[in-house]
């Protein structure tokens, strides 16, 4: 008779679990074994960026799918020194991988890190893989009334009906928005994070318009400014422009420009730049004009929710598509955005992942 040595992987080493259903005896277990595969992230921008959260998607991958626990528990992102980096799994199955990772530092030129499986199941690190200074981060690729925040600070959106039906994204899936009988999804900020006051910021979003039934422009996000008395900033859009608005109540300071965005996805950021005194646009990662914020003041406005899809009062209703939404209490650089945007948009270029190497235990 022989026996079967099935070997457990566990934290204190190997385990060896044996039948009795073959016809001679296996003198020695092999060694526990784990795998991995090196990341190569590209990053062509002239200056260092610092804890840049990076996508990575794997549509489906069979080393993974053989090798990795069915809940992907056991997925590790590391440096490849063992240190492991905070990583966000938005969603798993049978290789297939949606993660967000936060890489300390992407120096211009190419970055590895490694994806690390097969092992122990891990504890899940949702909120570190967004450093502190992200204040709201929703994938949008929910169902339903309710749509979470990534983030330490629990932005939950929710909606007043039914809720923005799932469809495909940049990155996943995304909410479509309807012009006519739907609602904005939309928080309290409980904790005034999202309130800036003084402060300088920068939002971003990936949309995929539609052209208005109505009319009117689209408000795609909005935290205030619904008029020249209240404070705060919003991001507006038709089929051939967009326009973001910091108010203070007094005055206002408006970028806008001219693109076509309706039936793409358009990666849209503001940067609102206390320190230079600048308002700033991107569209697709490229810079698109600027304008001088020294007559906007506190752009806090408490009583206001933020709103995904239309002012919070359910008027200039979104119609199309949102995706990744993000705002963070810096501002953001050129370089960082085009990385970010190009991170989604073109993937291929940016992310390349190796084969599987196999990792022997200490």
């Amino acid at each position: 008779m022989r026996w079967i040595v099935a070997v457990v992987c566990a934290a204190s080493g190997c385990d060896s679990i044996l039948g009795l259903d073959q016809v001679s005896p296996i003198d020695a277990a092999p060694p526990c074994t784990s795998y991995r595969k090196a990341i190569a992230i590209t990053q062509d921008g002239t200056t260092t960026l610092q804890d840049v959260p990076v996508s990575i998607v794997l549509a489906s991958d069979h080393d993974l799918a053989t090798h990795a626990q069915a809940d992907g528990r056991d997925l590790v992102f590391t440096d490849g020194s063992g240190t492991e980096l905070p990583a966000e799994i938005v969603a798993y199955s049978a290789g297939s991988l949606e993660a967000w990772v936060d890489v300390p530092a992407l120096p211009s030129g190419m970055t590895t890190i490694y994806l690390d499986y097969g092992g122990a199941a891990r504890t899940g690190l949702a909120s570190a893989a967004w450093p502190s200074e992200f204040v709201g981060v929703w994938h949008l690729g929910g169902s339903g009334a309710a749509e979470p925040d990534s983030t330490i600070h629990h932005h939950d959106l929710s909606a007043s009906d039914s809720g923005p039906a799932s469809t495909s994204g940049i990155v996943g899936s995304a909410r479509r928005f309807v012009e006519i009988g739907g609602a904005p999804m939309c928080v309290t900020d409980g904790d005034g994070s999202l309130e800036f006051d003084l402060g300088s910021f920068t939002y971003e979003t990936w949309m995929q318009l539609q052209i208005s039934l109505t009319g009117q422009n689209h408000v795609v996000l909005a935290k205030g400014a619904t008029n020249s008395a209240d404070a705060g900033f919003d991001l507006e859009a038709s089929d051939s422009w967009v326009g973001n608005v910091v108010d203070d109540k007094m005055d206002d300071a408006e970028v806008t420009a001219s693109a076509e965005i309706r039936g793409r996805w358009v990666y849209v950021a503001l940067v609102v730049d206390r320190t230079q005194q600048l308002l700033t646009s991107y569209i697709d990662g490229a810079f698109t004009s600027s304008t001088t914020t020294n007559i906007v003041d506190s752009v806090s406005s408490v009583s206001e929710p933020f709103c995904l899809g239309g002012e919070s009062d359910g008027t200039f209703l979104y119609r199309g598509d949102l995706d990744e939404v993000r705002i963070a209490s810096v501002a953001r650089s050129g370089d960082w955005l085009r990385f970010a945007g190009r991170n989604l948009a073109n993937r291929d270029q940016v992310i390349a992942v190796g084969p599987q190497q196999v990792i022997a235990p200490n």
